[in-house]
């Protein structure tokens, strides 16, 4: 897998994202609700984690149904279905479309693939904000197109920092490859709270987040996580978007910051 390389954003304000970001997180729960409906539960909702392909802008499940696959793709929000290696000829652009039209597509495509179109559940894991429903409200992602491109930049720089951060710190026990949490629609990796393990029943959670009530923004953040459920990231473990712009920082900069950050939460954590 391709790393994306750092890219200078900051063509359109980090805080003017929220549509496009609200746009994208709801196309994302749709693979949230895929892998629900048919990966068997794991704790700390592990079933519905997704991978992140940073060089594509890509969302994707965890194998299910005998490998099917499904991921979104920013800046359009398309959806598609994989089999193994192997991309569907169907693809839906969310553009017109309501949540209604996007569950009866889904439904075309289980059955077209032989799974079991009762198992499918809109049912979602974890609580929603803004959530789109129905068949009154409609994707727009075209009336966003500058902001989903911008958002999908931020996430392409979280891979280029994260993949950096990665592989200095791959002898603490990091593993390649970047996760969504499709809840906080957060893009990132976790970590030990200490090397060796001694903290076991917490991780540091280190990545991007596409912005939230608390920072109306995209943001690099650490924060520790016990159990699956996140904690507030410290003010001080947070770079924003707009101030990577306003310093323009560059990856090498924030992968600093992030070290910081994550030796500073460790201190505190592990006393």
């Amino acid at each position: 897998m391709t790393r994306p390389e750092w890219q200078a954003a900051g063509e359109v304000d980090p805080r003017a994202l929220g549509e496009a970001r609200g746009q994208a997180q709801n196309a994302v729960h749709w693979l949230a609700r895929l892998a629900h409906s048919y990966r068997e539960p794991e704790p700390e909702r592990r079933h519905v984690l997704l991978s992140f392909d940073a060089a594509r802008r890509a969302f994707v499940t965890q194998p299910f149904a005998d490998g099917v696959t499904v991921e979104v793709r920013l800046p359009a929000l398309e959806m598609q279905f994989r089999e193994g290696d192997r991309l569907v000829p169907h693809v839906l652009a969310v553009e017109g479309h309501s949540p209604a039209k996007v569950e009866a597509w889904v439904l075309v495509e289980l059955l077209h693939r032989g799974i079991d179109r009762d198992r499918f559940s809109k049912t979602l894991p974890y609580d929603a904000q803004n959530l789109m429903t129905g068949d009154t409200v409609e994707y727009s992602p075209e009336t966003c197109a500058k902001e989903l491109d911008e958002l999908a930049q931020w996430l392409g720089n979280a891979g280029a920092v994260l993949g950096q951060l990665g592989n200095a710190m791959s002898a603490d026990g990091v593993t390649p490859g970047l996760v969504c949490w499709p809840e906080q629609f957060h893009v990132g990796m976790t970590i030990p709270v200490e090397p060796d393990g001694a903290v076991s029943d917490k991780a540091l959670r280190v990545g991007l987040s596409a912005g939230d009530e608390r920072y109306a923004e995209p943001y690099f953040f650490v924060a520790v996580q016990s159990r699956g459920e996140i904690e507030t990231p410290h003010p001080g473990s947070v770079v924003t978007a707009s101030r990577v712009v306003a310093d323009k920082l560059t990856a090498d900069d924030v992968v600093g910051m992030l070290r910081s950050a994550i030796a500073t939460t460790r201190k505190r954590v592990s006393n």
